[in-house]
């Protein structure tokens, strides 16, 4: 029995095109809902962004997408912008206020059930607001559990996971005492 060329094109296309899964790697750019204010009227402050959150070990039925960036990127990107709401101004070295943001963890977790997945998402961030006066610093933390209907996708992991950090970061950035702190002559 021999296949024709006929009979191999379609074969073949469905077989690749069931292959393509799409995009694997996970981006992070979340919704940041940053207050609007001129606290920082137009102080020069240095944003420090570290971190190098160790993802939990996976146990069986467990997985993660790959990041397709590493989250202290999003987060200096996303934090700049909501600094700058607030009316200061960044500066590379040399000035003596400085808005130091730890990621101590971004991290999610699916696992796989028989009929639906559930998607675990924790974040923690602590921000640090230096000055001559002193320090001021704050840590939040976010976790939420989704349960999803057959198995879970990259776009509801990943809007779940921008999410929770999307929501920390606003909490960081809108802290009253905070902000002032960092804006205080």
């Amino acid at each position: 029995m021999s296949l024709s060329f006929r009979t191999l094109v379609p074969v073949l296309t469905l077989f690749l095109a069931a292959c393509a899964n799409g995009p694997s790697k996970m981006l992070l750019d979340p919704e940041v809902r940053s207050m609007e204010s001129q606290l920082g009227s137009g102080h020069s402050v240095q944003l420090q962004v570290s971190g190098n959150p160790t993802a939990a070990a996976l146990q069986e039925g467990q997985s993660r997408f790959e990041l397709e960036r590493p989250a202290t990127v999003t987060v200096r990107e996303k934090v700049a912008t909501g600094l700058m709401r607030h009316g200061f101004q960044l500066a590379d070295a040399g000035v003596d206020r400085r808005f130091v943001v730890e990621v101590l963890k971004a991290d999610h977790v699916v696992s796989r059930g028989i009929v639906r997945d559930t998607i675990n998402v924790e974040t923690e961030l602590r921000f640090s607001a230096i000055t001559p006066a002193g320090t001021r610093t704050r840590a939040f933390v976010d976790k939420r559990s989704r349960e999803v209907g057959g198995r879970a996708t990259l776009g509801e992991v990943s809007g779940e996971l921008n999410q929770s950090l999307g929501h920390v970061m606003a909490r960081g950035l809108n802290d009253a005492e905070l902000m002032a702190f960092l804006s205080q002559q």
